[in-house]
């Protein structure tokens, strides 16, 4: 399964694009580099802090609004995973 993270106006990330593929993925760099906010990030994609206060303060300073989406390429099982999770 291939699938694209697109973060937007959130904490202090401007805008990333990550594009994986089947395997292992590994994030990796120095201290401060934003891995966390990736992680944070797709949390907030699932739901996690996401009430009202909690989500405004995601969004980066100067900006209307954050937006993280994950476009997947449709194979087996990505349905019945996103089914599980509601």
């Amino acid at each position: 399964m291939r699938w694209k993270l697109t973060i937007e106006d959130f904490v202090l990330l401007e805008r990333l694009e990550l594009e994986l593929g089947p395997g292992l993925t590994v994030l990796t760099g120095g201290s401060g580099e934003g891995k966390t906010l990736v992680v944070r990030a797709l949390g907030f994609l699932f739901g996690e802090g996401s009430g009202r206060g909690a989500a405004a303060r995601l969004v980066r300073p100067g900006a209307g609004q954050a937006r993280v989406a994950l476009d997947l390429e449709p194979g087996p099982g990505a349905r019945a995973w996103l089914a599980a999770r509601g």
